[in-house]
C-alpha cells in the first residue's frame, strides 16, 4: 500500500498531510505524540474505513492527540451526524 505525502506551509508552520489506505493523517510542526520522535507524530487522523461487506458502512471518525504526554488519542469524533442522509427534507 502506498503512502502519499503533501507538505505545505500554513501561516508560519510546516504541515504534512499523509494519505494511506483508508486514512488521512496530519502532522503540524511543533506538535507531537508521546510514542513518536519529535517531528514524526501526526496529531490528527481521519479514519475513512467503511466496514466490510458483512458490516454496515461505518461513518468516518476523527481522532485527535491533544496531549503530547499520552500515547492514545484524547478525542474521538464520529461523523455519523454529518451524513448527508440525515438532512431533514
Amino acid at each position: 500500500m502506498s503512502k502519499s505525502r503533501i507538505s505545505t506551509k500554513v501561516g508560519d508552520r510546516e504541515v504534512a498531510i499523509f494519505v494511506e489506505g483508508d486514512s488521512i493523517s496530519i502532522a503540524v510542526e511543533g506538535f507531537g505524540v508521546s510514542n513518536m520522535e519529535p517531528g514524526e507524530g501526526c496529531v490528527v487522523a481521519v479514519d475513512l474505513w467503511s466496514g466490510d461487506e458483512e458490516d454496515e458502512k461505518r461513518a468516518p471518525h476523527v481522532y485527535i492527540w491533544g496531549d503530547v504526554r499520552k500515547e492514545e488519542y484524547t478525542h474521538s469524533i464520529s461523523l455519523e451526524g454529518a451524513m448527508e442522509r440525515r438532512r431533514a427534507d
